[in-house]
């Protein structure tokens, strides 16, 4: 087993690494003692005190890719995080305007005409992904996330 490198050369989002999102979760505890774990019982074994329930509030940190996989609407391996680089998501397809070559036994890949390809691409993207950049958008707000194109380095 082994890990390969991998290159994308296109649209992406660039997106904070997390965000943190309040929860709250309900505990079963004794008011006499509370440092006591309670599961079903309706009675503190010690004392004999009725049980209550007690929101806990706390704080999780979530990643983009999290929150796009509970978001009503989500399609399965529609876009990608490599692993380690959870503030960058890209597209599980190529572009229209897919740069094609194999460089790696010689050869080229002609680029005199990147910027139509660029503007092609990012087009594509706002149009295929729009109503998750848009959701994106909502959690993380509009100046947080970042529609670019470039190369993605990454392992897997």
């Amino acid at each position: 087993m082994g890990y390969s490198q991998s290159i994308s050369i296109g649209p992406y989002l660039e997106v904070p690494k997390e965000k943190d999102i309040q929860k709250v979760r309900v505990k079963r505890i004794c008011p006499d003692h509370p440092g006591k774990k309670m599961k079903d019982e309706k009675f503190c074994p010690m004392c004999g005190k009725l049980i209550e329930n007690v929101d806990e509030h706390y704080t999780e940190k979530v990643s983009p890719m999290s929150l796009l996989y509970d978001f009503e609407g989500y399609e399965d391996d529609d876009l990608y995080s490599p692993e380690f680089l959870d503030h960058l998501i890209i597209p599980n397809q190529y572009p229209p305007s897919n740069l094609k070559g194999d460089i790696s036994d010689g050869g080229d890949v002609d680029l005199t005409d990147v910027s139509e390809h660029v503007k092609k691409d990012l087009e594509w993207f706002k149009e295929k992904y729009g109503k998750y950049i848009t959701f994106l958008e909502s959690q993380f707000g509009e100046l947080n996330v970042k529609l670019r194109w470039g190369i993605v380095s990454y392992w897997s």
